[in-house]
């Protein structure tokens, strides 16, 4: 992300107009959306400053909340020997704090390097502003995991047609079968415009495959943004019956199963089990071990005799005629 970020003009009209114009330009090269934010942002740009890491808070609203200890590790040597090459961007809060709008891996990192001040760029944003910044940044992340792609991705179709997150699921889903009005039409080529920026994936198949995962159980999505869970066999989870879901889970992360070892589990778990009743029979009612039993408890082997004489009468019984 570029740091020439500064105070928007406006809040949620703004970052809307950033994004239909940058749909408007989608037929040419990289990312548009976030050149058209850049250029949005930079005319008020200032130089960063640093501040005292202890005066830096999270962001409460940032959904990404796992940051892998050997990630941040391995960041914290680098800035041990190199600093922090990459401002933070931050908004003012009361006392003399300020709040992390992106950089917090950077701002955690920078903390167990021992470092007692960081570079930022600081800015007065909206609550809106800060999630969409924080959404164009996120996106451009290498290690994004599908569930924060998903939600950051939503967000801005949101802001793109003014609508909240809820409503934007919904209206996706109806875009796909809705007749082609002019209303349809428009929205359809600027949500399309809008995905051919982002890359990966079209806004169909980000409907078919990537919605599906916000409505993961919790236990589940927890794993998937740590990194220990992919998608694909997140959903696969999901699908088996709630008693074995669990299981599941902890067999799939702690063995490393592929998909296909996974849907092997799901397999046995869908075929009923099919006992050899008569040689279990035959291999507890050994002439040794009943014996055994008459000689260590006379009643319990009185009990099986007479379980026994009940099942020969049941066999030898002629079935039932049906009328």
């Amino acid at each position: 992300m570029s740091n020439r970020f500064a105070k928007p003009s406006g809040s949620s009209g703004t970052l809307s107009s950033i994004l239909n114009r940058s749909v408007e330009l989608a037929a040419g090269k990289g990312s548009l959306l976030h050149t058209a934010l850049d250029e949005q942002l930079k005319a008020q740009s200032g130089e960063h400053v640093f501040l005292p890491i202890r005066q830096l808070v999270p962001n409460p609203g940032q959904p990404r909340r796992y940051f892998s200890p050997d990630s941040l590790e391995q960041l914290a040597t680098s800035i041990r020997e190199r600093g922090v090459l990459q401002p933070l961007m931050v908004r003012p809060l009361p006392r003399e704090q300020y709040e992390i709008v992106f950089g917090e891996r950077r701002w955690r990192a920078a903390s167990i390097a021992g470092l007692e001040v960081v570079p930022v760029l600081i800015r007065t944003l909206s609550d809106s502003e800060v999630k969409f910044i924080a959404a164009v940044e996120n996106l451009q992340r290498e290690d994004l995991n599908r569930f924060d792609e998903v939600q950051f991705k939503l967000h801005l179709v949101a802001e793109l047609l003014g609508v909240s997150e809820e409503q934007a699921r919904a209206q996706l889903k109806q875009l796909r079968t809705q007749a082609d009005d002019e209303g349809t039409v428009d929205r359809r080529t600027r949500v399309a415009a809008l995905f051919e920026q982002l890359g990966n994936e079209s806004w169909v198949s980000f409907v078919t495959n990537g919605l599906p995962v916000l409505n993961l159980p919790a236990f589940l999505v927890e794993p998937l943004r740590a990194g220990q869970l992919a998608y694909s066999k997140a959903l696969l989870i999901a699908r088996a019956p709630d008693m074995h879901q669990q299981v599941l889970l902890e067999k799939t992360v702690n063995n490393n199963l592929s998909l296909t070892e996974l849907r092997q589990e799901l397999q046995t778990l869908s075929t009923p089990a099919t006992p050899q009743t008569a040689d279990v029979v035959r291999r507890l009612l050994t002439p040794k071990r009943l014996q055994q039993l008459q000689q260590q408890n006379p009643k319990k082997h009185q009990r099986v005799q007479s379980l026994l004489t009940e099942l020969r009468t049941l066999i030898d019984e002629p079935a039932a005629s049906s009328e």
